[in-house]
């Protein structure tokens, strides 16, 4: 699953949904939802905070969950971090884990 067309400031709002799952301050995230966030042909993306990393998987047609413990939140967090700088270019992994890979990048090229 792809996260792309953004800007650092989308990336920093990105990065702060992981650390408040990585804090524990909320359990659960439908990015689908959150301001500034648009979903491409439907496709639902939830973040869930767990006792195990199992990655990302798909649940149904166009839904996917992706659940990490805090630790694993945390790695996510800061795989984030430098594309929260102006001028932020390029792609990253963000979780291979589960059935379904995470990718976060500027332009959505890999």
């Amino acid at each position: 699953m792809r996260l792309y067309n953004f800007e650092f400031e989308e990336a920093e709002r990105l990065r702060q949904i992981v650390a408040s799952l990585c804090e524990g301050s909320r359990d659960a995230v439908h990015l689908h939802g959150e301001p500034g966030f648009e979903s491409v042909n439907g496709c639902r993306l939830t973040f869930q905070l767990g006792d195990h990393d199992s990655g990302l998987a798909q649940k149904g047609q166009a839904e996917f969950v992706c659940v990490l413990t805090p630790d694993g939140w945390g790695d996510v967090a800061h795989l984030i971090e430098p594309f929260c700088a102006r001028g932020c270019a390029g792609y990253q992994w963000l979780n291979e884990e589960g059935t379904v890979s995470l990718l976060l990048s500027k332009t959505g090229q890999w």
